[in-house]
């Protein structure tokens, strides 16, 4: 027994085929050259990103390592 939702999902797909196969070459084209432009963007943030949080992580482990010093004198104390 199928419910709606699973009939609209399946009507969709070929009506998606359907715009691709109508799109020119041109368009098609232009496109693909702005998903890679999207995509090469979205990878150079990532790895901006990446390495923001690995300078953070570094830091974060610097400190704790100076916390648990510092805790251990003022036990000592």
């Amino acid at each position: 027994m199928s419910s709606s939702s699973d009939t609209s999902i399946e009507s969709e797909e070929p009506n998606l085929c359907f715009m691709a196969d109508g799109a020119s070459k041109s368009d098609s084209v232009s496109i693909c050259s702005t998903d890679s432009e999207d995509y090469d963007q979205l990878l150079l943030t990532f790895h901006e990103t990446q390495e923001e949080a690995n300078r953070l992580t570094f830091i974060g482990n610097k400190l704790k390592s100076v916390n648990n010093f510092l805790e251990s004198k003022v036990k000592s104390l």
